[in-house]
């Protein structure tokens, strides 16, 4: 019986895979650069990746590995002249099944490749091996990838192979009980010569990583530029782009959009969790890593925007897990930074989401304007498991975990405790602070939130005196708001949206800028 599930199963894989058959192509032109690849189709299962078609540019991470005659399982085997450079930093020699491997970079004529070579090697080579696509690279050196044209797509399963037209998921397979055949593996042919020249990356602004808008000093401008008025309103949205270290300002009224690049790398751009921390003048303030600021001002007058380094105290970047500005009347900053806990203490039984997990209890203290550091409180009932996160709105100081704000006083000591209204609370939340108020990205899965919620994304303002909630509307992703006072909030949700309030307390919308106006 196993036998016939074997036959049979073999032979529906083999239907399947004639198919799907198409005739092999033409041979590249003669004096073209070809490469063979291989990739593991349970690799391109797992990432649904690479799925090219045939004259497809594809980019491939190649990784390199030398092969013995008839030990290649089957992959193109060839000869390559190549360029060695031996990893020195860090230096790898690994032992892998009794034998040394040295961590080294291959450098062709329009390629680059990894190798753990069983030797140390530099300079000119001449190798035999196989080239494999890995998308993974686990504890390997960055490299930079190769571009081929795909001119040849191959699927290589249990004895049979079969050109194709195209990657396409799921593979074909043959099943019977006792018997399982599938695609192995999927090699591709790339031309060099071939490949289309890599397109120029297209700079877009994103609302994910904050925003900030400023009022005054626009409008003049732009009556200047002769365009009619959007918004009516005189002022500038600065946002971020979404991977480069840019910052993009536009004119709320004319619609016009500039550029400014930042004078730091792009690793030191980002920070969780937003980049533009809000608006300061005619411009704002930018946020690095390390708790360094940066003042982007001007460029109302056509004189273009300055940027500036804000000086902050030594002391708020030596080993500050979180900072965060003081409100106004006490000065200064308040910073945190968590000791590591020796007993493991039991996960809270509130399975709401309210950050990542930092083991320690977090130390508490305030850095005044002129520098100084005083360390007053350290938090012991923030267990090992749990994560507090310092709030700070124009009044109030709070710490924030398991759903519960902890109200501080001036020296940092918890004054009182009250839970997040349970109409804007959920399963899944994040909570920050605008202006006065304490605000709340709620997600309402399947609807099972308890009060307002329709399922979706809900943001809210709520004042952290009464705990009233004071705001609350249905929003996306990437909503961030913006308090001016207690009675203007700007809205970012692809859209930008000024909401003011007036004396009766009611909330009034008006769109000022949409998405698809945002980069004409």
């Amino acid at each position: 019986m196993a036998d016939k599930d074997e036959t049979r199963a073999a032979e529906e894989f083999r239907v399947e895979m004639q198919r799907i058959a198409v005739p092999p192509p033409e041979p590249a032109p003669a004096g073209h650069r070809t490469l063979p690849v291989e990739i593991a189709s349970w690799m391109i299962e797992d990432d649904g990746y690479p799925l090219p078609s045939l004259g497809d540019t594809e980019s491939f991470l190649l990784v390199f590995a030398e092969v013995a005659d008839g030990d290649h399982g089957g992959a193109d085997v060839v000869t390559l002249d190549a360029w060695a450079e031996e990893v020195r930093s860090p230096t790898w020699r690994v032992a892998r099944g009794g034998t040394w491997q040295w961590s080294t970079i291959l450098r062709g004529d329009g390629w680059t490749a990894q190798w753990a070579a069983p030797r140390p090697v530099v300079g000119y080579v001449r190798v035999t091996g196989t080239l494999h696509h890995d998308p993974y690279r686990i504890g390997l050196p960055d490299i930079s990838p190769t571009r081929g044209r795909v001119c040849r797509i191959q699927l290589a399963g249990d004895d049979v192979e079969v050109d194709v037209g195209a990657v396409r998921l799921p593979f074909p397979s043959g099943r019977a009980k006792s018997r399982y055949v599938d695609v192995r593996s999927v090699r591709f042919t790339l031309d060099l010569d071939e490949a289309k020249a890599p397109e120029p990356w297209k700079a877009t602004p994103t609302w994910s990583e904050g925003f900030a808008v400023s009022l005054g000093g626009a409008a003049d401008q732009s009556e200047k530029s002769g365009r009619s008025g959007r918004s009516g309103m005189s002022g500038a949205l600065w946002r971020v782009d979404e991977s480069l270290p840019l910052v993009w300002k536009t004119d709320l009224h004319s619609g016009e959009s500039e550029t400014v690049t930042l004078p730091v790398k792009i690793s030191e751009f980002k920070q969780y969790p937003r980049v533009i921390l809000g608006p300061q003048g005619n411009g704002c303030v930018v946020a690095l890593k390390g708790h360094r600021r940066l003042l982007l001002e001007g460029g109302d007058d056509g004189s273009g925007i300055s940027v500036s380094e804000v000086p902050v105290p030594p002391v708020l970047m030596d080993h500050m897990d979180q900072v965060v500005d003081a409100p106004e009347a006490w000065g200064g900053w308040i910073v945190g930074r968590y000791e590591e806990a020796d007993v493991q203490a039991s996960r809270t039984a509130d399975r709401t989401w309210h950050g990542p997990e930092q083991r320690g209890a977090l130390h508490l203290g305030h850095v005044s304007d002129e520098g100084y550091l005083s360390w007053l409180n350290k938090d012991d009932s923030n267990g090992p498991t749990t994560c507090a996160r310092i709030l700070a709105t124009d009044e109030v100081v709070m710490t924030w975990k398991n759903n519960e704000l902890q109200y501080l006083d001036s020296g940092l000591q918890a004054v009182g405790e009250s839970r997040l209204p349970d109409d804007v609370s959920s399963e899944y939340m994040e909570v920050d602070t605008a202006g006065p108020w304490v605000t709340v990205r709620s997600v309402v899965i399947g609807g099972s939130g308890r009060g307002s919620g329709s399922t979706g994304l809900r943001i809210s303002l709520v004042d952290p005196g009464t705990l009233d909630v004071v705001f609350s509307e249905p929003c996306g992703p990437r909503a961030q708001v913006q308090a001016d006072g207690r009675d203007t909030v700007w809205l970012a949700d692809g859209d930008l949206r000024c909401v003011t309030r007036d004396g009766d307390g009611d909330w009034t919308a008006r769109t000022l800028w949409r998405e698809q106006e945002s980069t004409e």
